[in-house]
């Protein structure tokens, strides 16, 4: 491990000021976080950070290779459109053209009071009301029926 002041000696000032940058921003960070953390160690993330990002320092935006107009015009004529699909796209093909979905019928149990909203519903009387009011009245006769008529249709 090289000492942090043989590295910093190399590099020239727009170098220097990055990596004083960094330093200071990981310093910050590590006496909130790890204030327990080696200078060993703070120097060694320091110089990380520092070889990840010292591409940022050779690009000149003088000779940035296109510019804003270049960009606009290639993005519209760069690749197919794909913001809408064309409709024989959506149509389902292939070995599950034919397949059938088939809901799941689940068994409920049965109550007495289902079970005689059902004879009820069978009945002619009913037929033409709407089924709210249906309810209504079916509720009204159940709760005018005996225990011993309600037994029939358990």
């Amino acid at each position: 491990m090289s000492s942090p002041e043989a590295f910093i000696e190399q590099l020239d000032d727009r170098e220097k000021a990055l990596y004083s940058e960094l330093r200071d921003k990981a310093i910050a960070k590590y006496s909130v976080s790890d204030p327990n953390i080696k200078l060993g160690q703070l120097n060694e993330e320091v110089k990380k950070q520092f070889t990840l990002l010292k591409w940022i320092l050779d690009v000149d935006e003088k000779k940035l290779q296109f510019g804003n107009n270049d960009l606009e015009k290639m993005n519209l004529t760069f690749g197919p459109d794909l913001t809408s699909l064309p409709r024989y796209r959506l149509k389902v093909a292939g070995p599950f053209k034919n397949v059938t979905h088939t809901p799941v019928k689940h068994n409920h149990t049965q109550n007495r009071y289902n079970r005689f909203v059902k004879e009820q519903s069978a009945l002619e009387e009913f037929k033409d009301m709407a089924p709210t009011e249906r309810m209504k009245v079916f509720g009204k006769k159940w709760n005018e029926l005996t225990e011993e008529e309600k037994s029939k249709y358990a």
